[in-house]
């Protein structure tokens, strides 16, 4: 009949389109699963490193406190350069040092305001495009070096033109586009 003809087209439309969207989320994970691969793969060559490091040293392959402090800090560093998710878990695992021990927590709780700032030009684009104004319109004065960078967004201090102090949180530019990669 012609309501089951119309049933198999909506599906087969759906189908369709739900096809091109995961190529689409596949397309944009790409890049970011190799960044991620290439520095999981830095990180599981420096283990590698110091533990036979360490049996070269003591006979007995293993991570001594300074060494895991060193992936620790490695692993803090790809995390926030990578943004994203992936911060995210790294600032979720430094609030469990019951999980994952205190060297590699401490190390780690970097990750909640002291990820790489993003270049000032880029967020005063953004804040100009999501407020619809240039920064001097906004502010008196707009600090370019943020107070605390983190995985999603950063803060900057501002001056309003009636003297109120007052602090700006600005989302990452293009962490839309991050965060989708990281859950395809």
């Amino acid at each position: 009949t012609r309501e089951q003809a119309e049933v198999v087209a909506n599906s087969a439309r759906a189908f369709a389109d739900a096809t091109r969207d995961q190529a689409v989320m596949v397309q944009r994970a790409t890049p970011r699963v190799m960044k991620l691969a290439q520095a999981a793969a830095a990180v599981v060559a420096r283990w590698r490193w110091l533990r036979l490091a360490q049996a070269a040293r003591t006979g007995e392959p293993g991570l001594r406190e300074e060494d895991h402090r060193d992936l620790a800090r490695r692993v803090a560093a790809h995390a926030g350069e990578l943004r994203g998710g992936i911060a995210k878990l790294g600032q979720l695992a430094s609030c469990r040092p019951d999980l994952i021990g205190a060297v590699w927590a401490n190390e780690l709780r970097a990750l909640q305001d002291e990820v790489p700032p993003v270049d000032p030009a880029a967020i005063r684009e953004r804040i100009a495009q999501e407020l619809g104004a240039p920064i001097a319109e906004l502010f008196a004065d707009f600090d370019d070096q943020p107070i605390a960078a983190a995985s999603l967004a950063q803060v900057h201090a501002a001056t309003l033109h009636d003297g109120t102090s007052v602090v700006v949180k600005v989302q990452v530019p293009g962490i839309e586009d991050v965060i989708a990669a990281d859950i395809a």
